[in-house]
């Protein structure tokens, strides 16, 4: 639907402007055309402007062939397309939020910053760089009270006891902190909480500041050898990032407050734990590279192969078919692809240009499931199959059929094209260039051999149609190639005696019509031989059509009798 839309706009004339100023095909008009996600496509210029400016900085470009050119507009599109939708989606999204606008400012150190003040319109963007980094910062940008739903609270007298659940809500909590659980940069949230369950005790009767007005309380249920500490070891971190070692809890708070984290602890280690994009990339590449060359015959048809020897080297994973003589069609589709919890897809055509593109994602998994890796390629697989079959027909992606229509032509039955044959065949093709055989005929569909038999070798619908199946009409139009446009004489029984016994007979004296009794139809013609003592004869044709009855009658010159 996107290629279509884009498609109306250049019809439209809209992009013309653009294309006019820098010089681009249309075709890399129409990929530039698909990353703009706004109706109007109000971002086209700036990304033209930038496509351009990419381009010129690229080694080689300028004397690039058309291949290498297409293979660089589509890896543009791959590249940024997701980040420019993103930006769109999130930016649009928040730019009205105070405490979003707050923390861009800080980020940019800036308040008077083009992007800060006008943070939607893409024209302040210096580059692509710039923009990936505020879609990033956007994107992890919460809201107080989308960082509050992150966590879990109870207060206890004087007490507030917080697990927090993402790093967002761990900033939020631990501000104020020297923690590096709670640090803007290089936070260590993620490390620390897949091994223990993070509390943040504050103390609401003590000011902020001071050394034990925040805890953070770490209760492990993975055993850290290295630092000494076994499952169920609490550590405990004052406001100063300093180890209260040698303490516990007991020690510095009320026992209510010690045994709801006691009992939430004893609740979590039981109930499932969502894992990261980490790990989830790491168990379902593991089960993929065992699919890895796999044919997928069964489901997409024939060709279809899976890929994922190059994930190592270049972070890909596709699928691919190739179709005499267009090329490949490739599918990339790499789970979890730039960290991301989804699994971006994308379709290239035989030019390496990009037909479509779509996205999904995978069923969520915890720390309790078994097999995760076996559990998620099931689930990617169960998706592309079903992706990659719209796009087969959508884009009518199908292995040629070649069937030889005359001496010089082949032709693909599904789709209509052709091809000039020549006297060897093509890898694809059984079929060589010269005079139609039995075998070709026998491969065309019944209609085509109707067309040939009366458009090319001047044969009626009704002498094709006489013929009981295929074959009678394969026969009828080898004997029409050979013979040219004469009627089927050698097909009618007795009429080449007839015409040899008539040729010396002086006169025809009368024409019998006749049936026996199974139902055959025979023409008996009485004649006076020649010469002296000729006395009367017969000679009898059968036939079986008053088309053949016809053939008879012109065949041996009865029409005036």
């Amino acid at each position: 639907m996107k290629l279509l839309m884009v498609e109306n706009i250049l019809s439209e004339g809209i992009p013309e402007k653009v294309q006019k100023k820098y010089g681009l095909t249309n075709g890399e008009m129409m990929v530039l055309g698909m990353m703009d996600p706004t109706p109007t496509k109000k971002l086209l210029e700036w990304i033209t402007k930038h496509y351009v400016e990419d381009m010129r900085n690229t080694n080689g470009y300028p004397s690039a062939g058309e291949a290498e050119k297409q293979a660089f507009t589509s890896g543009f599109h791959a590249k940024h397309q997701p980040v420019i939708e993103s930006w769109f989606e999130n930016i649009e999204k928040k730019k009205d939020n105070p405490d979003f606008i707050k923390d861009l400012v800080e980020l940019l150190g800036n308040p008077n910053h083009p992007i800060a003040k006008s943070p939607a319109d893409i024209n302040v963007y210096d580059g692509l760089y710039v923009l990936r980094r505020i879609t990033e910062f956007a994107e992890a940008f919460m809201s107080k009270s989308d960082i509050k739903k992150q966590s879990i609270k109870k207060k206890i007298g004087n007490y507030l006891i917080v697990v927090p659940k993402s790093e967002g809500a761990s900033c939020y909590y631990g501000a104020g902190t020297r923690w590096c659980t709670a640090a803007k940069n290089a936070n260590y949230f993620d490390r620390y909480a897949k091994d223990a369950i993070i509390f943040y005790v504050i103390n609401l009767g003590k000011e902020e500041g001071e050394p034990l007005q925040k805890v953070a309380v770490l209760k492990y249920f993975n055993p850290k050898d290295e630092h000494d500490i076994n499952v169920g070891d609490y550590t405990l971190w004052n406001v100063a990032d300093k180890q209260l070692k040698g303490l516990d809890p007991e020690d510095i708070f009320p026992k209510d407050v010690v045994k709801w984290m006691e009992e939430y602890y004893n609740k979590s280690i039981d109930s499932p734990q969502p894992l990261s994009v980490k790990a989830k990339t790491k168990a379902i590449m593991e089960s993929l590279h065992t699919m890895d060359g796999m044919y997928l015959t069964s489901t997409l048809g024939p060709g279809w192969r899976f890929d994922s020897s190059d994930y190592e080297m270049d972070g890909t994973v596709s699928f691919a078919k190739e179709v005499p003589p267009e090329g490949w069609y490739i599918v990339y589709a790499t789970p979890y692809y730039d960290g991301r919890n989804i699994v971006p897809v994308e379709l290239q055509g035989p030019e390496g240009d990009v037909l479509a593109n779509t996205s999904f994602a995978l069923t969520p998994v915890t720390n309790k499931h078994e097999n995760v890796g076996p559990t998620l390629a099931a689930d990617y697989m169960k998706n592309m199959k079903s992706i990659i079959k719209d796009f087969i027909e959508e884009f009518d992606i199908h292995d040629h059929t070649w069937l030889k229509v005359n001496a010089d032509r082949e032709f693909c039955s599904d789709c209509g094209e052709s091809r000039a044959l020549g006297v060897t065949p093509y890898p694809d093709s059984d079929n060589v260039q010269g005079t139609m055989t039995r075998r070709d005929y026998l491969q065309l569909p019944d209609e085509y051999l109707f067309d040939i038999g009366i458009e090319q070798l001047g044969l009626t619908a009704d002498q094709l149609r006489a013929k009981p199946d295929k074959r009678g009409r394969v026969d009828l139009i080898m004997w029409a190639q050979e013979h040219g446009n004469k009627e089927e004489e050698q097909e009618i029984e007795g009429l080449e005696n007839a015409k040899q016994r008539l040729s010396k007979s002086e006169q025809i004296t009368d024409l019998e019509f006749s049936n026996t009794d199974k139902g055959e139809k025979f023409l008996k013609i009485h004649y006076k031989e020649k010469g002296p003592g000729g006395g009367p004869e017969f000679v009898s044709v059968k036939y079986n059509t008053p088309e053949e009855l016809q053939t008879i009658y012109k065949s041996l010159d009865l029409l005036n009798i």
